[in-house]
């Protein structure tokens, strides 16, 4: 390659390797036990002022657990190029995970102890990582552009013996995600709306039959084609998983001052708006968002009855406010969002002190800089935070109430004295 002169360094990279999971808890082989006042106390003498302490299951133990194990392969390169200037790393990856360990919920008859992390499946994980940097200087004058792109691919290859799908998180309402065979991991999982019905006639002509087909509801579609609307109709609604992450990095430098402005962002992934859940309906007694006051559906004849509705606002994007609607507020595409971001996560301004300063304070060296963290986010997420981190499998991508950043304005100095 001696005269590929525009190379000036490339390493080839394999690598091969197998690890395991230590991320399933201390003591998972163990059932441990509880005693509280509300899960296992009872007045089994008939007392009517106190009740008599008991134990009930906290967490159900797997004594057969053993290892998963991920074995990787990864091959890329390393390259630097056009007199150093730019630099080059990519790797293409595979990752396959054997014995899988996932918290598969328990029989409601077991009690409320959570459940134990099975081996159950395999699962395979493919992708790409690139990283991109280039600087140059001239003169007083210099820059360095980056950036950084990746890519995965998630299949559930196998579960059990039967392919038995398994229900992720659920609170308060049925569970949200689902993991079954041929499908990327922890799936978003609900019912599939189609707008709001606008009037008794268009709920009457709707093609099933459902509890609520009334003015102001939700469109329910009929995924199963039975006529029916039931939980039979959940279906998939929404992929927690990206299309792809990213990250930018800029840096200039003229003399003494130097600007760094370091953003990172993904596209594509879902995220569940749990918020939404509380803000939208009547779950529960508080504060209600923006959208219940200014777009839930409302009949411009309120007094009429019911099926002679006509609304008073058509293009409304929330079902109307029925205190006795628990059908509503259930999984569905409305608590489904778009969570594709990107923020600017760093920006800091520096000056470092010439001779003429350091001579003049009498130190050795020092520097002072203004810094900005988070200062802008583009997203159209509604919730507090598109960058939703959740640590379970089965929880990927759910919001429920994740906590917003700080705008952060920070005014440094860096002072050598010796």
């Amino acid at each position: 390659m001696s005269g590929l002169t525009f190379i000036d360094d490339l390493k080839l990279r394999y690598g091969w390797g197998q690890t395991g999971n230590q991320e399933i808890g201390d003591y998972n082989a163990y059932t441990s036990y509880q005693s509280t006042s509300f899960n296992s106390s009872y007045p089994i003498d008939g007392n009517a002022t106190s009740a008599t302490p008991g134990f009930n299951a906290a967490t159900y133990g797997n004594p057969n657990a053993k290892w998963e194990t991920t074995t990787s392969n990864n091959i890329g390169f390393d390259a630097s190029l056009l007199d150093r200037k730019l630099s080059v790393e990519f790797d293409l990856w595979n990752r396959r995970t054997t014995d899988l360990l996932l918290n598969v919920p328990i029989a409601y008859g077991a009690g409320d102890g959570g459940a134990p992390a099975l081996n159950i499946g395999e699962m395979l994980n493919e992708g790409f990582d690139l990283g991109i940097n280039y600087s140059d200087q001239k003169g007083d004058f210099g820059y360095s552009i980056g950036g950084n792109i990746s890519q995965y691919k998630n299949e559930i290859i196998k579960l059990d013996e039967f392919g038995t799908p398994i229900f992720g998180y659920r609170s308060r309402v049925p569970s949200i995600s689902i993991t079954e065979v041929g499908s990327p991991i922890s799936m978003f999982y609900g019912f599939q709306t189609e707008g709001i019905f606008q009037t008794q006639a268009e709920a009457d002509a709707w093609p099933a039959y459902g509890a609520y087909n009334a003015p102001g509801k939700f469109k329910i579609a009929d995924v199963n084609n039975d006529g029916q609307i039931n939980d039979d109709d959940r279906t998939q609604i929404g992929n927690p998983h990206p299309d792809f992450v990213y990250g930018i990095n800029l840096n200039l430098s003229y003399k003494n001052l130097n600007l760094n402005v370091f953003g990172n962002g993904s596209q594509g992934n879902d995220l569940y708006n749990y918020v939404r859940y509380f803000a939208d309906f009547n779950t529960f007694q508080g504060n209600r968002s923006v959208r219940a006051l200014r777009d839930a559906w409302q009949p411009s004849n309120p007094s009429a009855p019911s099926s002679q509705w006509v609304a008073a606002n058509p293009n409304a994007t929330s079902p109307i406010m029925d205190a006795n609607d628990q059908v509503s507020s259930r999984t569905s595409t409305y608590l489904i969002e778009d969570g594709s971001y990107f923020r600017l996560k760093n920006v800091q301004l520096t000056y470092t002190f010439g001779d003429a300063i350091k001579d003049a304070l009498g130190i050795s060296g020092g520097q002072v800089y203004l810094q900005g963290q988070n200062l802008v986010t583009i997203t159209n997420y509604t919730g507090t935070n598109p960058e939703v981190q959740t640590g379970a499998d089965t929880t990927l991508g759910f919001d429920g109430g994740y906590m917003p950043v700080s705008k952060t304005l920070i005014l440094g100095l860096n002072l050598n004295l010796f």
